[in-house]
Formats: structure tokens, sequence, C-alpha cells
């Protein structure tokens, strides 16, 4: 369910999913296209073993820097986007807010994916 208070952290992350071969103007092109990279390049039965929380698993893949969705990496970096969010008025917010970065990410990607009826395939990919 989308939540008004994390509109910043939505358009933020549809900001940043992007494609090398075709224009991606809307929402849901933004998040069918990183759906069907994630799961190409990462969703296989391997790493559903691993992970296997579908959070877990975006989390991790976002952390190997995709091609698809480049977000903020460095601690700075990502502080100063809490401060941006407003959700980050202290140093121990700020900490937390790092700490939780990624996660956060991946579950807000899978609110914006059930918003949009972007589902994610149920079996794992395999080549």
């Amino acid at each position: 369910m989308i939540q008004k208070r994390y509109k910043d952290q939505y358009d933020y992350i549809l900001s940043r999913i992007s494609s090398e071969d075709e224009v991606l103007t809307t929402p849901e092109e933004k998040l069918r296209h990183f759906v069907s990279k994630f799961h190409r390049e990462y969703d296989n039965e391997e790493r559903r073993k691993m992970w296997p929380n579908r959070q877990e698993r975006i989390a991790q893949y976002l952390q190997g820097l995709p091609s698809c969705c480049s977000v903020a990496y460095g601690t700075w970096h990502i502080g100063n986007l809490g401060e941006e969010f407003g959700v980050v008025k202290t140093e121990k917010q700020k900490e937390s807010f790092v700490k939780n970065w990624w996660n956060m990410l991946a579950f807000r990607i899978i609110q914006l994916c059930e918003h949009y009826g972007i589902e994610f395939p149920a079996k794992a990919y395999s080549k």
C-alpha cells in the first residue's frame, strides 16, 4: 500500500530506475523493467535458498549496484537523503536510516509493485 508520508522515497526510487535500451516514462514501465532485470540477473534458485524472503533478495540485488537502478551507496549520501526525506533529525536516526537503507528501498519497491499491479515471477529464473 502506498503511503503519502513516503512519497519522497517512492519518487526517489522511481527516478533512479532506468534502462540503456528503452525509454521508461511511467511508474509501471519502470517497475516492470526493474522486476524483469531483477528476475533475470539475480532471482535464481540458489539465491532463493540463501534469501527466502523477497525483500532481502531485492536488498542484496540493490547492494550489487545493478545498472537498472542507480541508488545512493555511500553512508554520507544515504544519510543526507534521510534528511531530505525528513526522517532523519539526529545522528542516531541517521545511523538507523543508513543501516536500514537497502531493506527500506526493497520494501518500497515491493509496495510500489503491489500498488501498480506489477507481479514478481513465482518461479526462480533458470537459464
